[in-house]
């Protein structure tokens, strides 16, 4: 099971949160492409980073690196390589299935 992010950030991830920037402690990331919601409780599990160079590269950020939101900002508790360390998924097409990816690059 999933941890859940305290009441405060999951209340503020709850609305539209899609093109909030997302930062770590050592600068941004990108911005938000989606949120995924645990569809039991409603509750959101991960903010969604896609990047697009000739392929997407498209990551799950845990709600538990969510140490506040900001006005526009999605501000982590954590720096950018624990995210570059995440599972990742690549698509050529974005209405392709991702094809997973075990950790980073």
């Amino acid at each position: 099971m999933e941890r859940e992010a305290p009441p405060e950030i999951a209340s503020a991830l709850a609305g539209d949160v899609r093109g909030k920037e997302i930062r770590c402690q050592d600068g941004p990331v990108g911005q938000v492409a989606d949120v995924l919601v645990d569809p039991l409780t409603e509750r959101p599990l991960y903010l969604v980073w896609r990047e697009a160079v000739v392929v997407t590269r498209e990551v799950s950020i845990p709600v538990e690196y969510v140490e506040r939101v900001e006005g526009d900002r999605i501000i982590l508790r954590v720096e950018r390589r624990a995210i570059e360390r995440l599972p990742h998924f690549w698509t050529a097409d974005p209405n392709d299935a991702p094809i997973p990816i075990k950790g980073g690059d």
